[in-house]
């Protein structure tokens, strides 16, 4: 090469990598443990922060309504964004996951159709 600023046409010379970092032979782990088997890891974290919870099958356990038995959240179902306000509103209600939240999230549902959701021309939450 010339002085340092003088442009130089061509392919580089040697092997084509810098003498500073010459390219791995091998990928670069250092220090990370191999990745455990499936069976030794823990169980999913449940997610309970910004989840909105739909079902399909009733759950005794929580008492949550299936979607399908529910016409406020079919209407949030059909429509992803009016699903996306009604977990700010509820969300920022302080109301916890479960039965009562879900039944938040059906009236937000249900007074988006009545203020917005029919003048809008969207399907009825009774539909």
């Amino acid at each position: 090469a010339g002085p340092p600023g003088e442009v130089v046409a061509g392919p580089p010379g040697g092997d084509g990598g810098s003498e500073a970092n010459p390219p791995p032979s091998q990928p670069i782990i250092e220090n990370n443990p191999p990745t455990p088997p499936m069976e030794a890891m823990p169980p999913p974290f449940p997610l309970m922060v910004n989840l909105v919870v739909l079902t399909t099958q009733p759950n005794s356990a929580s008492n949550l309504v299936p979607v399908a038995e529910s016409p406020g959240l079919t209407y949030l179902v059909n429509n992803p964004d009016v699903m996306i306000h009604a977990r700010k509103v509820v969300g920022n209600s302080g109301i916890a996951p479960g039965r009562d939240f879900q039944r938040a999230m059906e009236q937000v549902a249900i007074d988006h159709y009545n203020n917005f959701g029919r003048k809008e021309g969207r399907a009825s939450p009774g539909r």
